[in-house]
Formats: structure tokens, sequence, C-alpha cells
């Protein structure tokens, strides 16, 4: 039998065990239907939004009113809304493409070429929010775009190493 190790700690009760978290207070498992009662949300971006920020969700759904474009997804076929870009950047500190898709939309994770694809919307949502320069813009998207592609490379993913495992052709040729 394995020998059982012990740090010498003593336990504590835990002072956050109890705890509401923010968004947390007058959740229910169903709290989607509300937002798709009280907002012109679909079924999935409602969920999506429940589940990220709980209650708290009516603080991102409140700048759809300045806004209707931020109620569209940040790329087809996705869950996240254009105003969880301005709410991350608004009160969430987000200062660049690459926290806002890693960190706050969590789209690095699952497709770095939707990421590629979804850039330039959240690069424009932040220069609005952040008064970038036209220069500015375009570097961080360079940059960023640089950085997925160095990934993918690193990774095998790129068209680059698809087009060398076929001898250059194409898989279509």
């Amino acid at each position: 039998m394995p020998e059982t190790r012990s740090l010498c700690l003593s336990q504590t009760d835990s002072k956050t065990r109890n705890h509401i978290l923010y968004g947390e207070e007058g959740f229910t498992d169903d709290y989607w239907k509300k937002l798709c009662l009280e907002h012109a949300v679909s079924e999935g971006t409602a969920r999506h939004l429940a589940a990220k920020f709980g209650t708290a969700c009516g603080r991102v759904l409140e700048l759809t009113a300045e806004d209707q474009v931020l109620l569209h997804t940040t790329l087809g076929g996705g869950r996240a809304i254009r105003a969880e870009v301005v709410y991350a950047v608004r009160y969430e500190m987000a200062a660049t493409i690459e926290d806002l898709l890693s960190r706050r939309l969590g789209m690095q994770f699952y497709s770095w070429s939707d990421c590629i694809d979804a850039a330039p919307m959240v690069d424009s949502l932040m220069k609005n929010e952040l008064e970038w320069t036209n220069a500015f813009t375009r570097d961080a998207i360079a940059s960023y775009v640089q950085k997925i592609h160095h990934l993918m490379d690193s990774a095998g993913l790129s068209s680059k190493h698809a087009l060398s495992s076929h001898g250059g052709e194409s898989p279509t040729d």
C-alpha cells in the first residue's frame, strides 16, 4: 500500500465557500429562457451568456441598447456576441486582441482559424473603445495573426505544411 504524505498544514474553514459570486444572485438553470423573452437573442446565445455571466449578463446586453449591431455574433455560427467584446474592454480591462479571443471569449482554445477570421472585427470594436489609430490597428491585427500562424505552424496545421506533405500539390489535385 502506498505511503500517504501530508504537508503538515492544519485545515481551516474556507472563508469563501459560501461567498456569492458575481452573477450568481437569482440564477437558475433556466435563466437563459428569461433572456430570450426580454432580449432579442437566440436560445444558443442566451444559453451561452447565462452560462458565462450568470445574471450579470444583463450588463452585457444593456450595451446592445446603444448599438443593435452588438447583438450580432463575433463570428458566423458562433454564440459569443459583439457586446461581449465591448463589455470586456470597458469593464474587464481587456486591451489586446489575444486577450479577448483567448481569455475573454475562449475562441483561441477551439479554433485558430476562427480567431484569424474574427480578429479584424474584434479589432474594429477595440479600436472604437480604446481610440486606437489606424496604424496601431493594422499592427495589432498583423501581430496577432502572425502569432496564430506561428502556433499553427508549430502544430503542423498551417496550409504550408498541408501543401508540403502532399508534395507541393493540393489534396484535390
